[in-house]
Order: structure tokens, then sequence, then C-alpha cells
């Protein structure tokens, strides 16, 4: 019988085995979860917390809606910047306010900026009416 060989560890080896060496690592089998029974009879895994229902919006998968900004609200801002269009940006701003409201949607800073710029491009308008009026009155 061959006596047992015995190695020497070199300076630096820690001893360990290496990647190729080392056997093979297991966790548990896929069926090896847990399973847990449902008042429903239901045989479920831990990680299956879906109800078991058809109903698609109580999915845990399915996304939430959602909110978009109101588009009337980006038309009014563009009306209102365009000067000429300020009493159309007016009343698009208002429209798109009220729905902004009732859908829950994003924009109400945009629908207020509109009829803020909507406003001042009127009253300037009003104003610039009436200094052409006096001006042009006292010719006479």
């Amino acid at each position: 019988m061959p006596p047992p060989t015995t190695s020497v560890p070199r300076p630096g080896d820690s001893g360990a085995l290496a990647y190729s060496q080392q056997p093979p690592r297991r966790g548990p089998a896929p069926d090896d979860r847990p399973t847990t029974v449902y008042p429903d009879s239901a045989i479920r895994t831990q990680h299956d917390t879906a109800p078991d229902t058809d109903d698609p919006e109580s999915s845990p998968m399915t996304a939430a809606p959602r909110k978009s900004t109101n588009v009337l609200a980006i038309v009014a801002l563009v009306l209102s910047f365009l000067g000429v269009t300020a009493i159309v940006g007016i009343v698009c701003g208002h429209v798109a306010r009220g729905q902004i409201r009732r859908r829950k949607e994003y924009g109400e800073q945009l629908a207020s900026a509109a009829l803020w710029i909507g406003y001042a491009y009127v009253a300037a308008a009003i104003l610039c009416l009436i200094v052409y009026l006096a001006i042009a009155g006292q010719g006479s």
C-alpha cells in the first residue's frame, strides 16, 4: 500500500479549494416551497398572493392608471401666448380647469397660467384701445 501523500502548503496559500474543485451548492428544489391552504381550498405558495378572480383590475400586476396632463390646458396656454387668440385661450383655460377637477388630471398650473396670460393680453389690448381713442379724439 502506498504511503499517504501529504501536501505541503505553499506560502500565501489559504488552504481553500479552488472554485473548480468545490462541490456544487444545492439549494431547495423548486417544489420544496411551503404551501398554504386558504378557506376556498385553493392551494397556493407563499409567493402567490393574487386573489382567485378573473377581474384584471384586482390583479397585482395591473398598473395603476396614469394621470395625464389635460390637453386643453396646453392648447389654452398656447392660444393665450399668441395674443390674437387670447380670448379663445381664456375660454379654453376655463373649460380645461373644469375638466381637470372632474377627471383629476394634471395641468391645473398650465390652465391657470393660460388664464393669467390671456387676461393680461385682453387688459393690454383694452388699455391700448383706450389710449388710441384718447389720442385720436384730441386731433379733431
